[in-house]
């Protein structure tokens, strides 16, 4: 509250002269103090709020190597007396037995496809058709394997005057109904994967490949 806005409400009580000498008066001792406390706390007259600036370096502290606290436990922590471990023996004094697992089914002698290819050998070779429609030849089983059985098959499957110069480049060239075409092998995973073209390197109709690919898979010995 300002020293105005005190007068102004003093002024309120004030019905005499002798009244408003007394509020001077009251107002001017009330001023004194004001400024007494100010100049104390400005000149630091009997004040501790300046005695750091006079206050010396200290010693750098430093942390303990090793800091140790006592604790309590909240819980009692039980102790085994056992030396190895807990007794297998219950309350009933009877041995704790493990129930015997179940029986495994008998397994099956027939080997999967999957796992022809995984030993190596060639699986059966299956028709497979892209988004496109295009017709492809897709064989399991170690590349080498499948380009050698495949070599095997064309002639029986009907193919004439097979080329193999490019087979390293996954190219055979074969003639079939006095027509020539092109064989295109690629590996995928564990498969080879056979597309059908025309001597222009354009791929065959879906119905043509569908019959060169039925005629493989009919002379293709296991």
């Amino acid at each position: 509250m300002s020293m105005q806005t005190l007068l102004a409400k003093l002024t309120l009580f004030i019905t005499t002269p002798r009244q408003l000498t007394q509020t001077l008066l009251f107002s001017a001792l009330v001023l004194v103090l004001m400024m007494a406390f100010a100049s104390c706390s400005v000149f630091g007259v009997k004040s501790d709020s300046v005695t750091y600036l006079a206050a010396s370096d200290g010693p750098t502290l430093v942390d303990p190597e090793q800091i140790i606290r006592s604790t309590t436990s909240a819980f009692n922590v039980p102790q085994s007396t056992s030396v190895n471990g807990p007794s297998p023996v219950n309350r009933k004094g009877t041995n704790f037995t493990m129930p015997a697992p179940p029986a495994l089914a008998a397994a099956s002698t027939q080997v999967s496809d999957v796992a022809k290819a995984s030993l190596g050998k060639p699986a059966e070779p299956r028709v497979v058709n892209d988004a496109n429609g295009t017709a492809s030849l897709k064989i399991d089983g170690d590349g080498a394997l499948v380009q050698s059985k495949l070599l095997q098959t064309l002639p029986l499957a009907g193919a004439s005057q097979v080329n193999t110069g490019l087979l390293l480049a996954g190219r055979v060239d074969f003639v079939y109904n006095n027509t020539p075409y092109t064989a295109r092998l690629s590996r995928a995973n564990i498969s080879t994967i056979v597309v059908l073209q025309d001597q222009a390197g354009s791929m065959l109709a879906a119905a043509v490949a569908q019959d060169i690919f039925e005629r493989i898979i009919l002379n293709w010995t296991p």
